[in-house]
């Protein structure tokens, strides 16, 4: 079954890809639910407890990470 990755900490979308149907509950940062379109300069976040997906602009922490402190 083809699925989309997320970051768990922050939903950030990683990718697609396929799975066994037995098996997607019981991996962490998955979903069947497909990523709605995006343009460049965004970038779409999955919200767990909606299992639903947003769209939001990418800020310099979204492309490199959390700056050290």
């Amino acid at each position: 079954m083809k699925v989309y990755f997320f970051d768990c900490a922050t939903g950030v979308y990683q990718g697609e890809g396929f799975e066994d149907e037995a098996v997607i509950e019981m991996i962490e940062g998955v979903t069947v639910v497909a990523p709605p379109p995006y343009r460049k300069g965004e970038i779409p976040v999955y919200q767990c407890e909606r299992k639903a997906w947003t769209v939001k602009p990418l800020s310099p922490e979204t492309e490199t990470g959390p700056t050290p402190g």
